[in-house]
């Protein structure tokens, strides 16, 4: 790997810098000359995303399907249920999420307006939906310990147990091709 080649040491820094800032000018320059194929790229992203997290819920239940409920049995032990958290962490999510700052921007390209509050009410739904079950598949595969101190991403670690380095190696690729869809 690039490791090796640096003598077991991390790259210079400035490679790191140099390899994002050719991947968003790669990135700014398809979306300005191509926005027919910017768009088909965003859609095969979203098939990606989705077929990585419909591999972690098919895992969890494989493994619910077994009767091994030994871990989801943890599922909310510990739980702060401090409303004044729970209010911060919804905010949180909600101020993390960047697709909000668009909605008035898209209102105004959309043909027929009054139909943005059912896309929206359908986008939530499926995204939350698709979030419980990996949420679900997360602490019906993994105890909370291992999520805890886990050294890769819970879906790395969720897929190495069940498809080994392969599936670390393909959950690091999500990931990375999660990134550019965003």
């Amino acid at each position: 790997g690039i490791n090796a080649e640096y003598g077991g040491e991390a790259p210079p820094w400035i490679l790191d810098k140099a390899v994002c800032i050719a991947v968003l000018v790669a990135i700014i320059a398809i979306i300005m000359i191509y926005p027919k194929v910017t768009l088909r790229i965003i859609n095969v992203m979203t098939a990606a995303k989705l077929i990585s997290v419909s591999v972690i819920i098919v895992i969890g239940i494989v493994k619910l399907s077994k009767g091994e409920f030994e871990n989801i049995s943890q599922g909310f032990n510990g739980t702060n249920w401090n409303p004044q958290k729970w209010g911060n962490a919804w905010n949180s999510v909600l101020w993390s999420y960047n697709g909000w700052n668009v909605v008035c921007i898209l209102l105004g390209e959309v043909k027929d307006p009054t139909i943005l509050p059912k896309i929206v009410g359908c986008s939530v739904a499926i995204v939350t939906f698709f979030y419980m079950l990996t949420v679900i598949s997360y602490h019906s595969v993994l105890d909370m310990e291992t999520m805890n101190t886990a050294q890769v991403a819970v879906a790395s670690e969720v897929a190495k147990q069940y498809l080994g380095e392969s599936g670390v190696i393909f959950f690091a690729i999500a990931v990375a091709v999660s990134a550019l869809g965003n």
